[in-house]
């Protein structure tokens, strides 16, 4: 019994002795692959964090806000940036580096701070660093924000993107690996676990050790590996993995109590045991650096051991949730950049179409007012058919460019607080007529339906053109239902509908039981010129109209369709707390009258400017010509007489309408002004503008004659005594 006790004491402490030994070579072996983990988990969290950022840049919003140059403006508006990044902090910089804003989810961060900090960036000629500000410990990335044609951009600011690696951040990558981590910087730990006193003691150690290597903190012994992240100009920023070896060879006690008691054959078996043991967790922990090495290569699927209820076991369920994690992040950032490129495209083809409209516009002018004007000099009824088919071509294509504008969200509105039920009762008197007695009309409205604030014509367009695509849908009948309804939205169902932001909306659902669209079909509808109706049986123009005469109201349109299941449109108005709008009294028609007055007409088109020309002398009045704003100012320093009004164009070269006004009221306050445009970019461009009547083209001698009139006298010429 003796020699036996001896033998199974001798073979307990070798076996002892083995087992520590292969756990300790286990465990830090467990501890280099977890630093390579988070080496992989970093270098995703910065590209994602990089895409993000460009993103950010590339956003409409932020160019535009940028483009101010306004640091209190900017200050204000980088919150909701803050929002929609995701980012722990964002900071916006000029073109010249200048810090504009800073904001940050926890940590108030002084400029003075932001600014030392992005300095020390650019000295070092990266995009991507890491900072410690105000004792916390940021990665982050820049990113210019750039605005203008490619080949031709200009860098309109910086804007910088950071997460912040703090306690939070440590114990989720804990939970991951199954271990703990400490992140240092400097004098200053952020840790998973360990409280102030071990984190002092911890930051003493660091720096005497070699790695890897063994650390008592209290009464637990770690073995704990370290891996330099970052290291620039004194700035060094390290992560240090520790595993407990106690509570790793905390089996061995069970261990020993076994091998005691089974004496010879405890010493055989034990022998085998931790034979086993050892070989049950390097197995595995071989096959989890494979699927390591798989996954830096970007294969989610290679298997991996998660089996049991060991360390090993919680290490590979651990490392399987975050390379589930990470797979849906991937697919949720695809999906987030289609997204963007989808509204980038939409955007690109709105200013197209804009362009080519606005051109159209002036063409149009001048084609509509030389046929109005052939139509009155006219008496040969074959030239008078001539001339109508030539106005009734030209209004056709008035309409379309119309279309073009609406989409483009470039259109002239003229938005007032309305009640959308009100507005969809009386269209109700039409839309049957419209869509046909073979389907059914019908429409249900909410009696608690918030005010918006909109153009109630642009409105009626809506419903008019989803009623067409609805009827067209249904070509052997069915129902049409059109309903309101006022919707909260909340949190969780404004993150469903990206871009919506919290608040009260008016709801409109046109809903149809037509042939219904499938998703490719669906991800193209608002599109220009995109139908699925045959040659000459459409123009492609409906629902992109219905798309930019929304987001010009500030709305927001969702489609759901399933083929051969209907379609329902869904359009969001954010409430008005104004009070709705009556309807405008009529005003007395005053009766025509010759015009004396003097008008300077500027207008840098020449054919425009000729028959605005003719327009306004056939009506009586002395015109001075000027081709664009610059000359305008030498034809009114020469004129010694009055000028009553002054008629102008927005958009012109060397000196635009707006700076022309200002320029001449200075000299002539008394001036009276009308503004012409062929979209609303321009003819609301500024607050300063809004105090001038506009004119829309393409305008017709009818139209120009009465808003001068109007403007001269405040009186309003019919159309039937003008072309008397």
């Amino acid at each position: 019994m003796a020699v036996s006790a001896g033998l199974t004491c001798g073979t307990l402490a070798v076996v002892r002795y083995t087992v520590q030994n292969r756990v300790r070579e286990s465990v830090w072996q467990e501890l280099h692959n977890s630093v390579r983990t988070y080496r992989v988990f970093q270098k995703r969290e910065e590209e994602s964090l990089a895409r993000s950022a460009a993103l950010l840049a590339g956003l409409p919003t932020v160019r535009a806000l940028m483009s101010t140059q306004d640091s209190a403006t900017i200050q204000d508006a980088s919150g909701e940036i803050l929002k929609e990044s995701g980012a722990d902090l964002i900071v916006l910089a000029d073109r010249r580096g200048a810090v504009c804003a800073v904001q940050s989810t926890k940590a108030q961060i002084v400029p003075t701070t932001a600014q030392y900090l992005l300095n020390h960036t650019f000295e070092k000629g990266g995009t991507r660093d890491w900072w410690l500000a105000e004792g916390r410990l940021y990665q982050i990335v820049t990113r210019p924000v750039e605005f203008g044609q490619r080949g031709q951009n200009t860098v309109m600011g910086i804007l910088v993107a950071g997460h912040e690696i703090d306690q939070k951040a440590a114990q989720q990558f804990s939970s991951v690996i199954g271990n703990e981590v400490v992140f240092r910087s400097g004098g200053y730990v952020i840790s998973s676990k360990f409280n102030a006193e071990a984190q002092a003691e911890l930051l003493t150690r660091l720096g005497s050790h070699d790695d890897p290597f063994e650390i008592q903190l209290g009464n637990e012994q770690f073995l704990a590996a370290t891996e330099k992240l970052y290291s620039s100009s004194g700035f060094d920023v390290s992560l240090t993995v520790l595993k407990s070896f106690d509570q790793a060879t905390a089996f061995l006690a069970s261990l020993n109590r076994v091998l005691i008691a089974l004496g010879l054959v405890a010493v055989l078996s034990g022998s085998l045991f931790g034979f086993l043991i050892s070989d049950s967790i390097s197995k595995p922990l071989a096959r989890l650096v494979q699927g390591v090495q798989a996954l830096e290569k970007g294969d989610f699927e290679y298997p991996v051991p998660s089996a049991g209820k060991d360390e090993v076991g919680l290490v590979a369920s651990a490392f399987e949730g975050m390379r589930q994690s990470l797979r849906q992040g991937q697919e949720e950032q695809k999906l987030l950049e289609q997204r963007l490129r989808q509204a980038h495209k939409m955007e690109a083809v709105g200013r197209l179409a804009g362009g080519v409209a606005h051109d159209f516009n002036n063409l149009l002018t001048i084609i509509r007012g030389h046929a109005d004007l052939l139509m009155e000099r006219t008496e040969n009824e074959p030239a008078k058919k001539s001339v109508d088919q030539i106005q009734k071509a030209a209004g056709r294509a008035v309409g379309m460019t119309r279309q073009l504008l609406a989409f483009s969200r470039m259109q002239v509105l003229q938005p007032r607080v309305v009640d959308l039920n009100s507005i969809i009762s009386e269209m109700g008197k039409m839309l049957p007529r419209l869509i046909g007695e073979h389907i059914e009309y019908s429409f249900v409205s909410a009696p608690d339906l918030c005010s918006v604030q909109a153009d109630p014509g642009q409105i009626e367009q809506v419903l008019m053109n989803l009623a067409v695509n609805a009827r067209d849908a249904m070509p052997d009948g069915g129902k049409l239902l059109v309903r309101t309804a006022k919707v909260e939205v909340g949190p969780a169902e404004a993150a469903k509908r990206p871009a919506m932001s919290v608040g009260s909306y008016a709801l409109i659902s046109v809903t149809d039981t037509g042939h219904g669209m499938d998703e490719e079909t669906k991800a193209h509808i608002f599109e220009p010129f995109f139908t699925t109706k045959e040659v000459g049986k459409g123009t492609g123009l409906g629902l992109a109209t219905v798309y930019g005469i929304v987001k010009q109201s500030r709305g927001f349109i969702w489609v759901e369709s399933q083929p051969s299941r209907g379609t329902t449109f869904e359009i969001f108005f954010p409430s008005s707390t104004a009070t709705t709008a009556a309807p405008a009294p009529d005003v007395p028609v005053a009766r025509a009258r010759r015009g004396t007055e003097t008008i300077l007409l500027v207008e840098d088109e020449a054919g425009v400017r000729d028959l605005a020309h003719e327009f306004l002398k056939a009506a009586g009045y002395k015109v001075l010509e000027a081709h664009d704003g610059a000359d305008a100012l030498e034809v009114a320093a020469r004129y010694s007489g009055s000028i009553d009004l002054l008629l102008t164009d927005m958009v012109m070269p060397r000196l635009s309408g707006k700076e022309l006004t200002r320029a001449l009221r200075e000299a002539r306050p008394e001036l009276k002004v009308v503004l012409m445009s062929g979209y609303s970019e321009y003819s609301t461009d500024g607050s300063d503008t809004k105090q001038f009547s506009s004119l829309a083209k393409p305008f017709s001698m009818v139209s120009l004659i009465e808003k001068i009139d109007e403007v001269l006298h405040g009186t309003r010429v019919p159309e039937d005594v003008m072309k008397g």
